[in-house]
């Protein structure tokens, strides 16, 4: 009764301390392990849940089952074992306070995104490595406004953002026992913008602006050239 890895290569469980499967397979030497829990309920019956990669939840649902069972409690199950994350993203995005958010849309669009890679999965075997392995597979994807470049980081942060708050709230409504956000940086964005206007530009800019604007825009334009900058008011931090 315990913890028992899984052997990748025949898929028999092993105990914890087990160097090496039956079959012959190092699990020692195996980075991606594998964990179930195994225990007696009341009637004396042998249980056992595949729990996935994180040992510590294993960890951590193996000792809320022996609590439960030193209680005399019911023995609840995992609620990760078999909630898929496209359901729980159903679950989320309905609920009321969720469409009540200002960001409501913004939510929409990042499960969009999101689904086609997690959806099927279930919540068990999500995990930090798979959401940097969407971070990865996002930033590669084309931007759905301009497909010419890659997804910004920005949106990528969104979309990550929108996950963590999903198994936020999920955990606090007894739907997933952890976040596998947790840990993972979010990416560095770089939005600034660095360029001067061409001649045309700022002809075009001058020509639609409202006439309140327009000493503004060509004070901006003389401040430029006086500084010995290219002609333009300039497009970042401090410029129009």
């Amino acid at each position: 009764m315990g913890l028992l890895v899984e052997c990748p290569e025949c898929k028999k469980r092993n105990s914890q301390k087990a160097k090496t499967c039956k079959c012959g397979f190092a699990l020692a030497k195996f980075p991606g392990r594998v964990w179930w829990i195994e225990y007696y309920v009341h009637d004396k019956r042998l249980r056992r849940e595949r729990i996935g990669p994180n040992k510590a939840a294993a960890e951590n649902r193996l000792r809320e089952v022996l609590s439960a069972r030193a209680e005399e409690r019911h023995i609840k199950k995992n609620p990760e074992a078999k909630t898929t994350f496209k359901t729980l993203a159903q679950w989320y995005i309905g609920l009321p306070e969720v469409k009540a958010k200002r960001s409501y849309d913004r939510d929409q669009r990042s499960l969009l995104k999101l689904l086609p890679f997690f959806g099927e999965r279930l919540l068990k075997n999500i995990n930090p490595a798979k959401v940097e392995a969407y971070k990865q597979t996002r930033l590669n994807e084309p931007s759905g406004r301009t497909p010419q470049h890659l997804t910004a980081p920005a949106t990528v942060n969104r979309e990550l953002a929108c996950l963590k708050t999903i198994f936020s709230k999920a955990i606090k409504n007894g739907k997933a026992e952890r976040n596998p956000t947790q840990g993972v940086k979010m990416l560095k964005e770089n939005n600034e913008r660095d360029r001067v206007l061409s001649p045309e530009e700022y002809a075009r800019l001058l020509a639609h602006c409202p006439d309140f604007l327009k000493p503004i825009v060509k004070l901006a334009n003389h401040t430029r050239d006086e500084a010995g900058r290219d002609s333009g008011p300039h497009l970042g931090p401090g410029g129009l």
